[in-house]
C-alpha cells in the first residue's frame, strides 16, 4: 500500500496501546469521497477536518460505529496546534466507510 499518512514521530502514540492502529477510507467509496472528521461522535457535531481517499489516520479508540483519530491540521498557524483529534464515522447501515490498514509498515510518510 502506498497510502500517505502523517509522520508517526509527530503524532504521539495513544495511551498505553502497544501498537498503532491505522484506518483508511474504504476503497469501494465513490471517487472523490471525503470523510468528515467531527468534534464528537455524533452526526450533529461540528465538522473539524476531513479525510480524503488515499490517506490514513491513527486510531486512538473505537466507540460503536465511530473511530477517534489523530490527524494533522495543515492550516494551523502554530506547529504545536497541528496535531488534532476528532471522530470519523466508521460505517453506516449500508457500507463500511473506514477499513483497517493491514500492513502499516508499508504506509508512505508525508
Amino acid at each position: 500500500l502506498d497510502i500517505p499518512m502523517t509522520d508517526p514521530a509527530e503524532v504521539p502514540a495513544p495511551g498505553t496501546l502497544e501498537r498503532q492502529v491505522w484506518y483508511t477510507p474504504a476503497p469501494q467509496l465513490p471517487d472523490g469521497a471525503v470523510l468528515k472528521i467531527r468534534q464528537t461522535p455524533s452526526m450533529d457535531s461540528e465538522v473539524v477536518g476531513s479525510l480524503d481517499m488515499g490517506y490514513a489516520v491513527l486510531t486512538i479508540c473505537l466507540a460503536r460505529e465511530w473511530a477517534m483519530v489523530v490527524y494533522l491540521d495543515e492550516e494551523a498557524e502554530q506547529e504545536h496546534e497541528r496535531r488534532q483529534e476528532g471522530w470519523v464515522l466508521r460505517r453506516t447501515a449500508k457500507r463500511e466507510l473506514l477499513v483497517l490498514v493491514e500492513d502499516p509498515e508499508h504506509l508512505e510518510l508525508l
